[in-house]
């Protein structure tokens, strides 16, 4: 891609904060009627933090789970995100 910024003119790469790709993949298994777990895994690829500089990201997956109690119209969840604490960046500055 080809684009202008205030500072200069950048071709062949991506913009900022735009991975070429992602995922999210889900699912759920019911133990009994009432209660149920669940495990997920999602992930981003490589992008570059800003359109002012060469810095990029690493790419990353993170593993997510939960486990719940319904009955009726309750639901009760617990659930944790990036469940094996993987350090990964979002923002980088030069």
């Amino acid at each position: 891609y080809d684009f202008t910024t205030s500072n200069r003119t950048i071709s062949g790469r991506d913009q900022a904060h735009a991975p070429r790709w992602g995922y999210d993949l889900q699912g759920d298994l019911d133990i009994s009627d009432s209660f149920y777990v669940g495990a997920g895994i999602g992930g981003r690829a490589a992008f570059y933090f800003d359109d002012e500089h060469d810095q990029r990201s690493d790419p990353y997956h993170l593993i997510n789970a939960r486990a719940g109690y319904r009955s009726g119209p309750l639901t009760i969840e617990v659930w944790g995100t990036n469940i094996f604490d993987q350090n990964y960046a979002v923002r980088g500055f030069f």
